[in-house]
């Protein structure tokens, strides 16, 4: 069984930020990895860890636009010793998009797992992702 540990950046009063925004532009990918690289195929996991993230926004009602003026990103850092442990961090955040400037980051939070034994799998990182942001998403906009 995975260890999870979590963190909010900011504040829980921050989710009144996602309150009323129903389309995301949305994407997951690996921005980083040490001691895995010969166990990833980072193309083909990214490719997988980025349909998992959408569909599972999607299930739970969110719609994903890339017309949306804003980023929603789940970006995955991956670390191991080969075939026998992982530790990856998930870091999601929301940004409302600036078309001057710098866009704003509004909303983030983060999560520690550790895999003993276990292979890495691109969609339940990608769940684990999606559901981090649909705990928040849905208790300011309940279905």
């Amino acid at each position: 069984m995975p260890a999870v540990c979590s963190a909010d950046v900011f504040p829980e009063e921050n989710n009144i930020a996602l309150k009323g925004v129903t389309a995301f532009d949305a994407a997951a990918y690996v921005s980083g990895t040490v001691g895995v690289e010969e166990v990833i195929n980072r193309s083909s996991f990214n490719a997988n860890l980025n349909d998992a993230f959408v569909l599972g926004l999607r299930r739970d009602g969110v719609e994903v636009s890339y017309a949306a003026s804003n980023y929603l990103r789940c970006k995955l850092q991956v670390g191991g010793n080969g075939p026998g442990l992982f530790v990856y961090n998930v870091n999601i955040q929301f940004y409302d998009y600036a078309s001057e400037g710098l866009n704003t980051l509004l909303w983030e939070k983060n999560t520690i797992t550790a895999l003993g034994n276990s292979k890495l799998n691109a969609k339940d990182v990608a769940q684990n992702c999606a559901d981090m942001f649909a705990s928040a998403w849905l208790e300011q906009n309940p279905k």
